[in-house]
């Protein structure tokens, strides 16, 4: 394929940017309401005590290897660690191998993941819901800036699903091992006591809906320098 050999590396994420306006106006309805839903969710399961059951579940009776686990897992999980080079080794091997559908889902996981991590933060701070490890009521404290009063939604559940959405379309084999790292991540989060159920499902539709954004911008970008001549 010419064009993707030739293609300026710098156009994998400059042609997906400017496609993804389109593509968030056909998600951005179903993506309202997935979040719209996850909040209710978040509320309901916050008022009920059925979040902080579920988390007990999972946290009581902790083995201290596993919390050294999900300590390493949690640190891995942070966006400019693993969610980064995994995005950035998918683009190289696309390079490297002149995928340039390899390329463009290593960029559009990139975005995904990064632009994920911005709305999630954005949503932290106007819900400002306690951290699960604080003795405090589990009640909402909006525009709160302070990292305890940041629970939902997860930003390690919204940067690495972000990831995931992101490269989803383009690299289908390279989205399951990304999920199941995902999915380690969030673990980690909740064994660590640090957000609960409620706070990772409110991430991941964060993630999903970003991701997803950029995994349509960049199918549309393959489909449109597939037949476009190849750069001098």
């Amino acid at each position: 394929m010419p064009a993707a050999t030739l293609r300026p590396w710098w156009h994998d994420l400059r042609d997906p940017l400017r496609a993804a306006p389109a593509a968030a106006r056909r998600l951005w309805l179903p993506g309202l309401i997935c979040f719209a839903l996850a909040t209710a969710f978040m509320l309901w399961a916050s008022a009920s005590g059925t979040d902080r059951h579920w988390l007990d579940l999972i946290v009581t009776g902790r083995d201290p290897g596993l919390i050294q686990l999900a300590k390493k897992l949690s640190n891995w999980g942070e966006l400019h660690f693993i969610p980064l080079l995994l995005a950035i080794l998918l683009w190289a091997a696309g390079r490297y191998y002149h995928r340039l559908d390899w390329r463009l889902a290593g960029a559009a996981g990139l975005l995904g993941s990064a632009g994920a991590g911005l709305l999630g933060l954005i949503f932290k701070i106007l819900f400002g819901r306690p951290r699960p490890h604080l003795s405090v009521p589990d009640t909402l404290n909006p525009l709160s800036f302070h990292w305890n009063f940041q629970s939902f939604p997860s930003g390690h559940s919204a940067h690495t699903w972000g990831l995931v959405a992101g490269v989803a379309l383009l690299a289908p084999r390279w989205a399951l091992p990304y999920g199941l790292f995902a999915a380690a991540v969030c673990w980690s989060r909740m064994y660590l006591n640090r957000h609960y159920p409620s706070d990772i499902l409110g991430g991941l539709v964060c993630g999903v809906f970003v991701g997803l954004i950029f995994a349509l911008a960049a199918r549309r970008t393959l489909a449109a320098t597939k037949y476009a001549p190849p750069y001098p």
